[in-house]
């Protein structure tokens, strides 16, 4: 039986993003008002995506044009340790920490 494999993609939630998103979204794209009011609301709603995308065996999707410079790369980065932890709290087991290279 063929396995469907799904990817989710995900915004890195920047300050940048959110200002653009608000006055000229991208067509087609909905952020909600929640998501757009601060970086704080919408990194939480990420952190929120990305686990179930593992609930769900969603593969994680980081898109290159989002990650610009190393101030972003620290920010991806910085999502995924934070991932890790809320998985750790949520289930009590350890995952192992994701490296950039593996999502």
């Amino acid at each position: 039986t063929p396995r469907l494999e799904l990817c989710g993609s995900i915004f890195l939630p920047t300050p940048k993003l959110i200002a653009q998103q608000k006055f000229r979204p991208w067509n087609g794209v909905f952020l909600s008002e929640e998501f757009l009011s601060s970086p704080q609301d919408a990194r939480r709603i990420v952190l929120d995506m990305m686990t179930l995308y593992r609930r769900y065996g969603v593969e994680l999707l980081i898109e290159a044009p989002g990650v610009r410079n190393g101030k972003d790369l620290d920010l991806v980065q910085s999502l995924l340790k934070d991932w890790e932890d809320v998985e750790l709290k949520l289930d009590g087991h350890d995952h192992g920490h994701a490296a950039v290279g593996d999502v």
